[in-house]
């Protein structure tokens, strides 16, 4: 019976790091770099020749209300003046217009416009402003975009300004942002994630037996593993 708990651990442990490295896997992509853009349908076209053009924002038909003519001037400057240039697209969240999602519209922008910069969509939500920077740029912005339209965007320009590098792509020490520290750190992740997270599981589970009245830890070859076989 301890050669069977013995390959049962074996597995486990073996079961928990294959979870792990899938883990880790599946979270260091980003999916606004995954995305793959495609071919820009008729909205994504007109933002992308808006900004070819020279102009920094974009107001979609749906999001005219959403700034005065006057706060659109003090955005188009900010964000002409921003190192880099920030790019801000207006734009309804929920269109079928060309794109499948504010992540393939973000693609679609940084592959189709020639010119180096932080891609911004937003459709006014104060919780969330989605952004890309484009190859060979680096930093965190944060998404919140809390308070008055204007004053929102305008923050957001300033940290594209400050909090935005740039970064040389072929040198492996300049690379994105890793929220894991490197493969190392992931992987680390992933296996707390597995082993904190089953042993958490089987508590809840023989909680909800023992007010059930049921033995805590479930029968048979389970129990076995944890306690060995009872006579």
């Amino acid at each position: 019976m301890r050669r069977v708990r013995a390959l049962g651990a074996l597995v486990v442990a073996v079961l928990a790091v294959v979870a792990a490295v899938l883990a880790v896997g599946a979270a260091e992509i980003d999916p606004a770099k995954a995305t793959t853009a495609g071919e820009p349908g008729d909205r994504a076209r007109t933002i992308i020749e808006t900004f070819e053009a020279g102009e920094h924002v974009y107001v979609g038909p749906e999001m005219a209300s959403l700034l005065t003519a006057e706060q659109i001037a003090q955005v188009e400057e900010a964000a002409a003046s921003s190192d880099p240039h920030v790019f801000v697209a207006l734009v309804g969240s929920h269109l079928e217009a060309g794109y499948d999602g504010t992540h393939h519209l973000l693609a679609q922008l940084a592959e189709g416009v020639d010119a180096e910069g932080v891609f911004l969509a937003w459709d006014g939500d104060p919780r969330t402003g989605y952004s890309r920077p484009s190859e060979g740029l680096r930093g965190y912005l944060s998404p919140e975009m809390a308070g008055k339209e204007d004053q929102a965007l305008l923050r957001f320009i300033d940290r594209a300004d400050n909090e935005v590098e740039r970064i040389d792509p072929s040198d492996p020490d300049q690379q994105p942002f890793d929220y894991w520290g490197g493969v190392g750190g992931g992987v680390t992740a992933g296996l707390l994630m597995v082993l904190v997270g089953y042993p958490a599981l089987m508590l809840v589970l023989g909680i909800f037996r023992a007010l059930a009245g049921a033995p805590f830890l479930p029968p048979g070859r389970w129990r076995d593993f944890f306690v060995g076989r009872t006579t």
